[in-house]
């Protein structure tokens, strides 16, 4: 219900698109990662590609994750649309379900298709849709590891809380994972 309801949201337009997410990924990957920079470049060719229509692409969540909801009784509400931007339905319906598949869509997984299911009943999700999830995890990845390259950009000395060292190093081995998993792809050696 939440793709249907933004379809009338005043001033949707002025939004961002996924256009700006690639643009930004772009001025934060590191210049010498040639791994890197091929999987921007092979995301942004294959989304360009894809057809726009209104029943496919309009303005989303862009941060749909259980932590941005909030229950009344079983009613949903839904917190924190700051970052929505125009893009496919289906991208983020695979940022929305990150946490289940992280890389690799499993398109059997009965949560996937109760997921599926309940989303199908407010909006159609196509097997044209569906297909492109893993192309749409990958651009989701992508734009984690760019944030992710933004938010430890600082120096860290002793005069900072150990907290703060833990958590700086726990996203950078998050990035190392990231960038060692794009190496060792087979898209990579293509």
């Amino acid at each position: 219900m939440l793709h249907t309801a933004m379809t009338g949201y005043p001033g949707k337009e002025a939004r961002s698109t996924w256009k700006d997410h690639l643009d930004f990924a772009g001025r934060q990957l590191p210049g010498d990662s040639k791994a890197l920079r091929d999987e921007l470049d092979e995301i942004t060719s294959s989304l360009t590609e894809l057809p726009a229509t209104s029943e496919n692409y309009g303005l989303v969540h862009s941060d749909f994750e259980l932590d941005n909801l909030v229950w009344q009784g079983e009613s949903a509400g839904v917190l924190d649309v700051d970052d929505c931007s125009r893009m496919w339905f289906a991208a983020d319906t695979a940022f929305a379900l990150g946490d289940l598949f992280e890389d690799h869509p499993n398109l059997d997984d009965e949560r996937f298709l109760g997921f599926v299911e309940g989303y199908s009943a407010c909006r159609p999700l196509d097997h044209d849709s569906l297909s492109r999830l893993p192309l749409f995890v990958r651009f989701d990845n992508l734009l984690e590891y760019a944030r992710l390259v933004r938010t430890v950009d600082l120096e860290i000395g002793p005069e900072h809380p150990e907290w703060l060292h833990a958590l700086h190093q726990k996203l950078q081995q998050r990035m190392a994972r990231y960038t060692a998993s794009i190496i060792t792809s087979p898209r990579a050696a293509t």
